[in-house]
Parts: structure tokens; sequence; C-alpha cells
């Protein structure tokens, strides 16, 4: 089959279309309707940009488990019974702040926060009995 071309109606009503929608502007206008047009792209802008920017609400953090750390204050030097550091961690919450983490011969945890640039530890760890 041979190519044709033929005018289909749907572009035979899109030109008539075109030509009477898309008439030329005059020049003193087009600066106007430009001005018309970022003026209400800006305001449509605006408009979304401060109805998106509400505070969402505060969802309750989820814990899951049942067995938590217990919380004891540390009186003097650390105590050569948590046996040796197994690991140092960093708080991306708290700047400056490591968690030093201890294991005795029985597997209990013990977890002390360090504070790195004034070099103390804080006043209570946590620790984890082991079973």
């Amino acid at each position: 089959m041979a190519y044709m071309n033929q005018t289909t109606p749907l572009r035979a009503v899109f030109s008539l279309w075109c030509a009477m929608h898309m008439q030329r502007i005059p020049y003193e206008q087009e600066g106007a309707m430009l001005r018309r047009t970022a003026v209400c792209a800006l305001s449509l802008f605006l408009m979304f940009y401060f109805l998106s920017c509400t505070k969402l609400p505060d969802a309750p953090t989820k814990t899951e488990g049942r067995h938590a750390m217990e919380v004891a204050q540390l009186k003097g030097p650390i105590p050569l019974a948590w046996g040796s550091v197994v690991s140092v961690s960093s708080i991306g919450q708290f700047p400056g702040w490591v968690q030093v983490w201890f294991q005795d011969n029985d597997g209990n945890m013990y977890m002390i926060p360090y504070h790195v640039e004034s070099n103390v530890f804080h006043e209570n760890y946590r620790f984890l009995r082991r079973q």
C-alpha cells in the first residue's frame, strides 16, 4: 500500500483550532502577557510552597523487644571486672560523644558514653546481663 498524503478529520479539526486561536499577538501586548504569566506562575509556586510546608505530626517511637539495658551510676574508675573494650561507636545525634563497649568473661555487656573533647566519661552507664 502506498503512502497517501490525506488529511484526517482529527488533523483538520486541529488545524482549524490553531488557525482560530493562534493569532499573532501585537508586540506591545507580549511583554504584558509575559509579566502576567510570570506573576501567575510565581503565585502558584508560592502557594504550593507555603501549603506544603506544614509540620508533620510527631510519631511515637516504636520500640520492639522485651529486654532493655539497665542504667546504673558509675562510682569511681571503670572496673576491671567489665573486661576488655570490644567496640567504640559514634552517636550521630550527639557530636563529640562516643559509646565505649566492654564485655566481661561471662558475656555481659557494658556501655559508657565518653565525651572526646572534654576527656570525661558520663556518670551513668548501661549494662546488659547475659544468662
